[in-house]
């Protein structure tokens, strides 16, 4: 079973010292996010996707363990290049799909 997210304005990088955060690690394009409802979350990017840089109306799916259909709040954390950061919460949608 998939539950298939579509979030816009992807921000990408992380912070581990604030609970919700978005991790990306752009060697192997794999991202995890922690939402506000505490479900981990798992996305896979495009190639060539970059820290720090919006992507608008790109449609990121998502396969996550334990959420059902609906929406939750994720909050996306990311650092600047001057080192500051940045959190921005995102309302995401998701379906259930059966495969």
């Amino acid at each position: 079973m998939k539950r298939i997210f579509t979030v816009i304005d992807l921000r990408v990088n992380h912070d581990k010292e604030i609970p919700l955060r978005a991790d990306v690690r752009l060697e192997n394009h794999r991202w995890e996010a922690t939402s506000s409802r505490n479900d981990i979350l798992s996305v896979s990017l495009k190639p060539g996707m970059q820290p720090g840089v919006k992507y608008p109306n790109h449609n990121a799916t998502f396969v996550c363990r334990g959420l059902r259909a609906g929406q939750a709040t994720v909050t996306f954390v990311y650092r600047l290049p001057n080192d500051t950061v940045e959190l921005q919460k995102r309302r995401v949608i998701f379906n259930v799909l059966n495969k």
